[in-house]
């Protein structure tokens, strides 16, 4: 991982952070905290919804894209490190590194009027799903759905 600028360097940082932040099924409360924290901070409106998923949002109107990664991971530790320019450690692939992108890309979008997006950092994905079923059987829904 060698930011070339300043969204890559962004991005490489909040995913770290992501990483040290165990999060095993069951157990996403500080991960997801730290998603919304992040998301507030890069100035998207960001909370968590009914199932415990963080989300963050931009924009307004009648058209929805939803991007939908998951935050939870599988049980055990895989030291955090940095080594030749990749980020090892455990959920940097799946899915915390998809979440991370997608979140600073969020942030630095221009979006065109009348589109909101939203990005579901979703719990449970290791387990029963309990996050993503719950977007199925709550969310408006969206016209396009990217899952990273």
């Amino acid at each position: 991982m060698r930011p070339t600028g300043p969204f890559e360097a962004e991005a490489v940082e909040l995913l770290k952070a992501l990483v040290e932040t165990e999060s095993p099924t069951g157990r996403e409360d500080e991960a997801v905290g730290l998603f919304v924290e992040a998301a507030r901070s890069m100035g998207l409106e960001a909370g968590r919804d009914e199932a415990g998923n963080g989300v963050a949002a931009k924009g307004e109107g009648g058209r929805r894209i939803y991007l939908v990664g998951h935050i939870d991971t599988v049980p055990g530790s895989i030291p955090v490190r940095i080594e030749g320019g990749e980020l090892w450690g455990r959920g940097s692939v799946d899915a915390k590194g998809a979440l991370a992108a997608m979140l600073v890309a969020l942030a630095r979008a221009s979006l065109r009027p009348g589109l909101e997006v939203r990005l579901f950092a979703c719990v449970d994905e290791e387990g029963r799903s309990r996050g993503a079923r719950h977007l199925l059987g709550s969310a408006p829904e969206p016209e396009g759905v990217v899952v990273g």
